[in-house]
């Protein structure tokens, strides 16, 4: 119990007070415990110290017990309040209840009564304690997860994801999600080979520093994309205004340029985007200044440039970075196929395709989305062996080769039947298999009868939890495992009672049951005869 829990009983009669006081601290020691017996005091004590159990007369000289409750209440909202009355007044208890009084007690009720809601009370704010530091320790594990967090989202960001403002601005505060941003792709042309692998990230954080620094108007947030790539999200800071503000962060990449190479021994390439982006697609910029970095512009190494329009790009690029984000949804597809989540795969599929069919009408970007899905069926066909079995069905050739299809529709139609036919094919399968254990079991049981063969033995025999043995067997056969065990047992015994002369216990011993008397029941439970009245009907 939390030794800082302060009671404060009121009441206009000293002799209620006094008792009610010694009562509770001889019962709760660990309580800090104040008697009074006017409001003024009441709401002295609490504007100078948290009341955590309020015990008062209903009815009070000057203010009523309810108005009291308000007001303590609105101070301290942890605080449990009790209400004594004289009367059984019912209506004035359930407004008193309804206004979030935690209880109400009649004086004329007896100690136990009296502590056993003083009990519940204390009770209930040791669970509220227990909640309130649950949701502070979140918070601290939350603060420390926050540089993962806001790692995570703005990479999302990248990948061309959609996300909300709210989400952004509770994550990343520094930033205005409102306003917009540049990016400034940084590669690292070589690693010198002194520098180890742990090094690295060390280093990109270095790097960082330095940008932050140089030009210290621009606040930056630097995502780490590649062993030899970062990426730095830019945004001037409050109150700066200017034209084109992110000019001077241009002229002074040479200059940070010379910095890394002279204090890290670095050697750096940038591409900084000349147009601002909004915060919440930065995906499509993101993909045009790698592509740009990667295609580079004369020298190899140490390139300064900006995404200047780029005459040489055949396909829209914005087309280009949907129909990419459209495909990143396919990674799914292979593991929705895997664990025949049929008609998740199929819907996957249908999406991709006809989202890529309202972005796009160049001819590769329908071969890529294509090869795509194909390489996802491919590979879930040869995971579980089912090429055959498919070939049986269908046209494989079509699997592999998009000119086939006279329409994309077509297309997608294939694909949802593949996905239906893989489903049948594992289901089968799995059918099979399952028929094929329930047999190697009947039979390991029936050349075993003398062994055990309680649920967990033959649960090992099979590689199965036990309970989901027993579950799977009923499912199947409609009878308990137990069940079955103990009928091939009895009709093992059957034979040897009919075809030999052992006895009794001797039988029992060879179908596995050492007690002779159990091997008796069990017979008789089966067959509503005992092992020696059938061995009689059978005339031996």
């Amino acid at each position: 119990m939390n030794k800082n829990f302060t009671v404060a009983i009121v009441d206009d009669e000293p002799i209620i007070v006094d008792g009610l006081h010694e009562l509770v601290e001889e019962m709760y020691p660990q309580l800090d415990v104040h008697k009074m017996t006017k409001i003024s005091q009441v709401l002295e004590f609490a504007e100078m110290r948290p009341i955590h159990i309020l015990v008062s007369d209903i009815e009070m000289p000057g203010m009523s017990g309810l108005e009291l409750q308000l007001t303590v209440q609105k101070m301290h909202p942890e605080c449990r309040v009790i209400f004594l009355s004289g009367f059984n007044t019912f209506d004035y208890a359930q407004n008193a209840i309804r206004q979030g009084a935690f209880d109400y007690i009649l004086k004329t009720e007896d100690d136990d009564k009296i502590l056993a809601v003083l009990n519940s009370a204390i009770s209930d704010l040791m669970e509220d304690e227990k909640y309130s530091k649950s949701i502070v320790k979140a918070r601290e594990q939350v603060h420390q997860a926050l540089p993962l967090l806001q790692d995570d989202l703005l990479r999302r960001l990248l990948r061309g994801e959609r996300n909300n403002r709210g989400q952004l601005s509770s994550l990343i505060p520094e930033y205005d999600s409102e306003r917009t941003v540049s990016l400034l792709l940084i590669r690292i042309d070589f690693w010198p080979p002194r520098y180890k692998p742990l090094d690295k990230p060390l280093l990109f954080f270095a790097v960082h520093n330095i940008f932050a620094e140089i030009v210290p108007d621009i606040q930056s947030f630097q995502i780490i994309s590649d062993i030899s790539e970062c990426v730095l999200f830019l945004q001037t800071r409050a109150g700066i205004e200017e034209t084109n503000p992110y000019a001077p962060v241009f002229e002074k990449l040479e200059y940070f340029q010379l910095i890394c190479k002279q204090l890290l021994d670095l050697s750096l390439s940038f591409i900084l985007n000349r147009h601002d982006a909004e915060f919440l697609s930065v995906g499509a910029t993101y993909e045009r200044l790698k592509k740009m970095l990667q295609r580079g512009f004369g020298l190899t190494e140490e390139m300064i440039m900006n995404d200047q329009d780029d005459l040489n790009d055949r396909f829209n690029e914005q087309e280009a970075f949907e129909v990419k984000r459209e495909l990143k949804q396919l990674v799914l597809l292979e593991k929705c196929l895997n664990e025949l989540r049929i008609e998740e795969a199929k819907a996957i599929c249908r999406t991709s395709m006809e989202a890529v069919q309202c972005i796009t009408k160049h001819h590769a970007f329908f071969v890529e989305t294509f090869a795509s899905i194909s390489a996802s069926f491919t590979a879930c066909i040869n995971t579980w062996g089912l090429y055959d079995a498919i070939a049986a069905y269908m046209d494989t050739e079509r699997l592999t080769q998009f000119n086939i299809h006279r329409s994309w529709e077509e297309a997608i139609q294939y694909f949802c039947e593949l996905a239906d036919n893989i489903h049948l094919l594992r289901k089968n399968d799995r059918a099979e298999r399952t028929d094929e254990l329930i047999l190697r079991l009947k039979a390991f049981i029936e050349s075993h009868l003398s062994e055990d063969l309680s649920v967990n033995r033959l649960a090992e025999i099979v590689h199965l939890h036990p309970n989901y043995l027993s579950r799977l067997f009923k499912q199947l056969t409609k009878g308990t495992l137990t069940d079955y065990v103990s009928s091939t047992r009895i009709a093992r015994a059957k034979e040897l009672l009919s075809q030999t002369d052992m006895k009794i216990h001797e039988v029992a011993k060879m179908v596995g049951i050492e007690s002779t008397p159990y091997f008796i029941r069990l017979f008789r439970k089966n067959s509503n005869i005992t092992p020696q009245e059938y061995r009689g009907l059978r005339g031996r």
